[in-house]
């Protein structure tokens, strides 16, 4: 039974969004309070959350948020058949085995990726308390209580994935600052990696190549205002960016071939754009499909976190 009892909140680098009962709420985000998921200015986001719960009456409320930032370390291992409580235990005992730093110095979880009679795949993840910890301080500051911390991986998933779809899918989430890709085996996930590119990057090069506010041209690039070679030097970067995140997870998982997508979906408030269609369709070997809700589709799927999963 999923809880709906609590507030989603997604920091994002150009707004933030609280998702309450089949709402989204939006504010746009401090400028110079975040970058690529890293909080460096508490105080600012803290207090236009807290303007944003007590417009919308939810103070007083628990607060699922999701942790948008690097360093998420992730790691399968295989272990002998075990219950939840077991595999608890096993982390506990073996995690300055599993993770790249002291286990007292991060959060430690973990996702069962495939049983079998006697064995079976875990998916070990880890963050660093440094980087979480302005997370927790934004939502205690801002009038809510923190219930838990999710990945943007686990959160799409929940929502994109309605019933199991086999094989290898492929999610590129394409926001303000960063583009981010989530890969899935048989919609469960098993490898991410956030690209330095993201919409606000489109936005400086049409700003600088045509003399305009970059407000002006965000309004100018959302209508299809620019000259088809604007981007060129951008979209290459990122093409090469995809091309090496998708080699890396092939040699790290041991899959070499070369055109194994069988889904892949585009997300992201700046996932209308032509030219990243094709792009995405030439390195993946596969057309995507643009989500319905593209823009809100991460805070839902956090809305969707189980208490008891």
């Amino acid at each position: 039974m999923f809880n709906s009892n609590f507030v989603a909140i997604d920091i994002g680098s150009g707004y933030i969004k609280l998702f309450y009962q089949d709402k989204v709420y939006e504010i746009q985000t401090p400028e110079d309070s975040i970058s690529s998921g890293v909080i460096s200015d508490v105080g600012k986001i803290a207090e236009a959350i807290k303007a944003l719960v007590l417009d919308k009456k939810l103070q007083n409320k628990s607060a699922v948020l999701v942790y948008n930032g690097p360093s998420v370390f992730t790691k399968v291992v295989k272990i002998p058949m075990m219950s939840e409580t077991e595999i608890q235990n096993y982390l506990e005992l073996e995690a300055d085995n599993i993770v790249p730093f002291p286990a007292k110095e991060g959060v430690l979880d973990y996702i069962v990726l495939k049983k079998d009679v006697q064995t079976m795949e875990i998916l070990a993840m880890a963050i660093k308390n440094e980087l979480v910890i302005p997370y927790i301080n934004v939502i205690q500051r801002s009038g809510l209580t923190p219930l838990a911390i999710d990945i943007p991986a686990m959160a799409i998933a929940r929502k994109i994935f309605k019933e199991k779809e086999d094989g290898l899918q492929l999610v590129v989430d394409i926001g303000n600052a960063t583009t981010d890709i989530h890969i899935y085996q048989n919609s469960i996930f098993s490898f991410s990696r956030s690209i330095n590119i993201g919409g606000a990057d489109f936005d400086n090069i049409l700003s600088a190549s045509m003399g305009i506010d970059k407000k002006v041209a965000l309004k100018d690039r959302l209508a299809k205002n620019y000259q088809p070679m604007t981007f060129r030097g951008i979209l290459m970067d990122l093409q090469r960016e995809l091309n090496r995140s998708f080699d890396y997870f092939r040699y790290r998982f041991g899959n070499q071939q070369s055109s194994n997508f069988t889904k892949v979906y585009l997300i992201g408030g700046n996932s209308n754009m032509a030219e990243l269609t094709d792009i995405i369709t030439e390195v993946s070997g596969r057309a995507p499909q643009i989500c319905e809700e593209s823009k809100n589709l991460l805070v839902r799927g956090l809305g969707k976190w189980r208490l008891n999963p």
